[in-house]
């Protein structure tokens, strides 16, 4: 009998998984000034030994402002740095190895507040532990609560530079692969709209090949969120078959277009007939549902014994 699918390894860009099972950050409201505890050490301990596939550190502020409470971790200076570093070395020593992810973070309008179990609402200016908030708009997170200075562009370009520092110092703590942007996280391959093949096998015999890509992304090209689906790709090759990784990076490159999914399945049939030249090919992508539609579009080439093909 097969292994349940929450079981199997997965793959998160160039970091494989042992299982799905990811622990998602939980905020403790136990640091003192930003700097991880002894709390730190028995919680994430503790998670660390439970075989889960990831686990992601709690929200953990790029600076002092930018926590939600006095009680939020942070990593905007070298004792906060140092202190995370001995609680995950820690970790790493008693623990088996476990993939490590960090949530960097910043409060906005929720910033100044007390934690959970004092009722989580705002601290007012001019009380202990209570500091000025920032936002996009000088809006109140609450009713009755001080509105948060509204940020200009060099706030903003502050607060991106913040970000930058935070991802440098995780950096020095967590294994780089286990990151998400340019600086952390990167691929031995990056993804590439190039199509890479090889020799078909055996190119006298009619065959069918079945490929299904159960976890694509592109853009919606009306408002930028993320939509979801599954590539399913059948074709019988002719002189040439598709290699899989370079597939692999092919949809990858599809994660920041933005583009309707009938598109992006006609775009996909077009480029694998241009690089593989099969028989026949079908594309079909099956989109999760978005305000209660699910859509399946399926897009299908035959090349006739002479002549161009037909795409239909």
């Amino acid at each position: 009998m097969p292994a349940p699918v929450l079981f199997t390894p997965w793959d998160l860009g160039a970091l494989r998984l042992a299982n799905r099972i990811v622990i998602a950050p939980m905020c403790q409201y136990s640091a003192h000034d930003g700097s991880a505890t002894d709390w730190h050490l028995i919680h994430l301990g503790q998670l660390a030994q439970s075989g889960a596939g990831l686990l992601i550190l709690e929200a953990t502020a790029v600076e002092a402002a930018g926590r939600i409470t006095p009680g939020c971790l942070g990593l905007y200076s070298d004792a906060n740095q140092a202190a995370l570093a001995r609680v995950l070395d820690a970790v790493r020593a008693n623990a088996p190895p476990v993939p490590l992810a960090i949530q960097l973070a910043h409060a906005g309008r929720k910033a100044s507040s007390r934690v959970p179990w004092q009722g989580g609402t705002q601290i007012p200016i001019g009380q202990p532990g209570a500091w000025p908030a920032v936002a996009p708009s000088a809006l109140a997170h609450r009713a009755l609560e001080d509105a948060p200075a509204a940020l200009d562009l060099a706030g903003l370009a502050r607060l991106r530079a913040a970000f930058a520092d935070a991802a440098r110092r995780a950096s020095c703590i967590i294994p780089c692969r286990y990151f998400s942007n340019e600086n952390i996280w990167p691929m031995p391959s990056s993804p590439s709209r190039a199509l890479e093949t090889f020799p078909n096998p055996a190119p006298a015999r009619d065959y069918m090949i079945r490929i299904e890509i159960p976890e694509f992304t592109c853009l919606c090209p009306k408002t930028g969120q993320p939509d979801f689906g599954t590539i399913r790709v059948t074709y019988v090759p002719d002189r040439r078959c598709v290699e899989l990784k370079s597939l692999k990076l092919y949809l990858q490159a599809y994660r920041t277009q933005g583009i309707f999914y009938e598109a992006v399945v006609n775009v996909i049939l077009d480029d694998l007939v241009a690089a593989t030249k099969p028989r026949r090919l079908t594309v079909e992508g099956d989109f999760r549902v978005r305000g209660g539609i699910s859509s399946v579009v399926t897009a299908t080439y035959e090349a006739p014994a002479r002549g161009r093909g037909r795409k239909r």
